[in-house]
This record gives C-alpha cells, sequence and structure tokens, in this order.
C-alpha cells in the first residue's frame, strides 16, 4: 500500500491541491484516505479505484453542480 501526501496525491489524481481539499471538505473523497492526528494520508490503490469509479470528473461535476450528459 502506497501512501501519499497532500500534494502528492493532487499530482496524482492531476487536480490542484485546492480542488482536492475541497472535494475531501465535500466528501468526495470517502474510502481514499485515511487520518494520522491532523494529517491526511491518501491511499494509492484506493485513488486508483476512485479514478476508476468516474472519480476526479464526477467529483468535478458534483462540486459545481453541473449535470452529466442525459441524466
Amino acid at each position: 500500500m502506497n501512501r501519499l501526501f497532500r500534494k502528492e496525491a493532487a499530482e496524482f489524481i492531476g487536480c490542484g491541491v485546492s480542488t482536492l481539499d475541497r472535494m475531501h471538505r465535500m466528501g468526495l473523497m470517502e474510502g481514499t484516505y485515511y487520518t494520522f492526528g491532523r494529517r491526511i494520508i491518501y491511499i494509492t490503490d484506493e485513488l486508483e479505484k476512485w479514478i476508476r469509479a468516474g472519480g476526479e470528473l464526477g467529483a468535478y461535476e458534483r462540486l459545481h453542480g453541473i449535470r452529466a450528459a442525459g441524466r
């Protein structure tokens, strides 16, 4: 299990740290991290699953209130 800090996780999924933080606060990253004290540690295997499941694109749409075509 590889672990990533915020900046590394943001690079891994292709967004900025502020976007990652916003998605985290909105609950869009559930299951991709664990906390160690005040630190948030992201798990690469879980991030990969999140991406395969529509991750960033789906989270971006929910974050900005955009409806996917055909929905």
